[in-house]
């Protein structure tokens, strides 16, 4: 299965030098997973760095070179794990909760539409959204950029129908109001770091569940 909707260049370039938050991480990780255009260009991006750092001259190397080193590998978010064995959730997201969205802590967000969260820090929140088949989110908006990669199911806004493994990224302050497809429930992974920002009387009365 492959995907229409696919990450920046420059998040593939991010990605492949580990230079991304544990939630994005997992969220481009996930789209691999569905896109072998883009685990292709990842691979390749991964063959360069390792050539041009071949290529570099040897130099001395400062006393507390190992300390620093290894002070920022605590600092790099770790490798997106596989799914679990039997996983019915695509690409590394079964790792998160031992293969079955059912174990997860699910919380209210608006009805027909539940959220739980997989991954929370100060740079990013990685949070499971699963909307009823043919539910209408509250149109919403996020003071940061957000980005969603559909895991089933489906969904559409005004700008596109996004499919399993589409990548799609949502503007920071632009309103839109996701609807779900008709046939079945739609499961994304929703990656950001600002809560959902709704618009109008109803959605208000649901913003304390959807930080």
């Amino acid at each position: 299965m492959s995907a229409s909707f696919h990450p920046s260049d420059a998040l593939l370039a991010a990605y492949a030098a580990g230079a991304m938050d544990e939630a994005t991480a997992l969220a481009v990780a996930t789209h691999l997973a569905f896109c072998p255009r883009c685990r292709a260009e990842v691979t390749r991006l991964e063959a360069l760095a390792g050539a041009t750092f071949e290529s570099l001259p040897i130099c001395a190397m400062a006393d507390d070179a190992l300390a620093r080193t290894l002070a920022r590998l605590d600092r790099t978010p770790p490798a997106p794990r596989l799914p679990a064995r039997g996983s019915a959730l695509p690409g590394p997201i079964g790792a998160y909760c031992g293969g079955d969205s059912a174990r997860l802590s699910w919380h209210p967000v608006s009805p027909g539409i539940d959220q739980a969260i997989l991954v929370s820090s100060d740079r990013a929140q990685a949070r499971l959204i699963r909307m009823q088949a043919g539910v209408v989110s509250p149109r919403h908006r996020h003071a940061a950029a957000e980005v969603n990669v559909v895991l089933q199911g489906a969904y559409r806004d005004a700008v596109g129908h996004y499919r399993p493994g589409d990548f799609a990224v949502e503007a920071a302050n632009r309103f839109y109001r996701p609807v779900a497809d008709t046939d079945q429930a739609c499961l994304c992974l929703c990656v950001g770091d600002d809560p959902i920002r709704p618009s109008g009387l109803l959605s208000r009365l649901f913003a304390p569940f959807a930080g």
